[in-house]
């Protein structure tokens, strides 16, 4: 059966239809309780709840609320049942599928109950639009905040003929004899406050106002107090917010099948959750399950069809990579983590190769700690990419011929802007198979031809940059700018 979520809905029609649509995706069934909004259409429950009470209420009846999401789920039993907010999207623990499958494995390992990690998102300017996607548009979030501190056992298993308690602890846990708690939490990202406006006309109007004394004397419905006194302010600036992890896509550029099939098979092996873009050209397809594709440009440029892949990605964080790059591991969690952690534009692991002479292959010297950072460029080999730097130095430059250039061009206006390049202690293989040029663009030029293109285009790099670090470029990575 499909998991069932139940929703208490009042006035969240900006945000719900993206809940909707995701819990449609991650397999799940939705009752909506709608507590007599009045910004849904005539007919919006038809089909997948009700409205409750009856009658209209004066107050905001949480308790009520809960009682009634009892009865619902007592209805549904051999299900599971998830106590979900409007403005709220969930997830798996990664690596566990939707949510469905997650459900089914915690089952299958013994587990009748699941808790949620929260993280709660602010908004820092007023661009939220309604209908929008909360998870894409909203990239920072709030430590300190009452709900990250909080229990949060919202889904279970529920039983033939037992009652789950949902409103002794507020809705924070569902309390049942035999409840067993899967111990890896899954993941709660909550958007509650979308603007300045929507915070006005939430808090202060809709919320505050219609509050049960009896439930502010237990200590309920707290998360607000903060803005009783003055003319609050809902938006909050990035500098005092975390800056939280993007979803990643990989994407690589081929032109030769037999180069990609080995590539292809690490990623799967080793990143099976991940979204994965492959940009082709010179006339192939590549149809292999799990790999959108997209047509290049010809003449072959690095650097365009690199940024159709990155484009094609939207907002996620991209890791780039040559198709001639064997991963020896897993790699995107830690170039993510070591990304945020250092604000890094650019994270890219220690290339270690055979069977290719790479010139740029510098960052396979030992670290002494677990990143360091460069003060040069760093070669798109293998590059972690953050959305945010994208957003702010945008695309790689497609003033260069072939390839090359384009990741010295990119680094240096990175630096220029203040954000560092970056190497943590991981790997991957660069180069794979007999050939001696196993990359696409690799097999199909020669020597001399390719040490006068990086020459040209590295030369032409620095020219569109300015003389910035013109001799750490020449000493420390052994770029062919003489």
């Amino acid at each position: 059966m499909r998991p069932l979520a139940i929703i208490p809905v009042y006035n969240e029609s900006d945000i719900l239809p993206a809940v909707l649509k995701h819990l449609e995706q991650q397999g799940c069934d939705v009752h909506i309780l709608d507590n007599w909004s009045t910004d849904l259409g005539p007919g919006f429950t038809s089909g997948r709840g009700e409205r409750w009470p009856e009658e209209r209420p004066t107050t905001y009846d949480w308790t009520g609320i809960l009682r009634r999401i009892e009865e619902i789920a007592q209805r549904t039993p051999g299900r599971w049942v998830m106590l979900h907010d409007a403005d709220e999207i969930r997830r798996a623990p990664a690596g566990w599928g939707t949510l469905a499958e997650a459900f089914d494995r915690a089952e299958a390992e013994g587990f009748n109950a699941v808790s949620f990690a929260v993280t709660t998102y602010a908004p820092v300017d007023n661009s939220w639009v309604p209908g929008g996607d909360p998870e894409t548009h909203f990239r920072y979030s709030r430590g300190g905040h009452v709900d990250n501190t909080l229990a949060h056992i919202k889904a279970w298993k529920q039983q033939r003929a037992r009652a789950v308690d949902l409103h002794t602890h507020g809705g924070h846990q569902a309390i049942f004899a035999g409840r067993t708690v899967c111990p890896v939490p899954f993941i709660l990202k909550h958007y509650p406050i979308r603007s300045q406006a929507h915070g006005e006309r939430k808090v202060l109007t809709e919320r505050l106002p219609r509050y049960s004394p009896e439930e502010r004397a237990r200590n309920w419905h707290v998360q607000y107090d903060s803005y009783l006194t003055g003319k609050p302010n809902f938006l909050l600036h990035p500098s005092n917010l975390t800056e939280s992890r993007r979803p990643a896509t990989i994407v690589t550029l081929t032109r030769f099948p037999d180069i990609f099939e080995t590539f292809a098979a690490s990623v799967e092996r080793h990143e099976p959750a991940s979204r994965r873009i492959v940009v082709t050209s010179g006339g192939i397809t590549i149809a292999r399950p799990g790999w959108e594709e997209i047509q290049g440009v010809e003449p072959f440029v690095f650097a365009r069809n690199l940024n159709a892949g990155i484009t094609a990605a939207g907002t996620d964080d991209v890791l780039c990579v040559n198709d001639d790059v064997e991963l020896l591991g897993p790699v995107l969690e830690q170039l993510a983590r070591v990304a945020y952690a250092t604000g890094a534009a650019v994270v890219s692991p220690q290339i270690v190769g055979n069977g290719i002479n790479n010139p740029l292959a510098w960052a396979s010297h030992p670290l002494s700690s677990e990143w360091v950072t460069t003060p040069a460029y760093i070669p798109f080999v293998c590059v972690f990419l953050r959305r945010s730097a994208l957003d702010s130095l945008g695309l790689l430059s497609e003033e260069f011929m072939g390839y090359g250039g384009d990741d010295v061009e990119f680094g240096l206006r990175a630096q220029r802007r203040g954000w560092p390049l970056v190497i943590p202690r991981c790997r991957v293989k660069h180069g794979h198979g007999s050939r001696k040029y196993s990359s696409s663009f690799l097999r199909v030029i020669g020597d001399d031809e390719r040490n006068r293109s990086a020459g040209a285009n590295a030369r032409r790099a620095v020219a569109l940059v300015g003389p910035l670090e013109l001799v750490t470029l020449q000493e420390e990575n052994k770029c062919l700018v003489a």
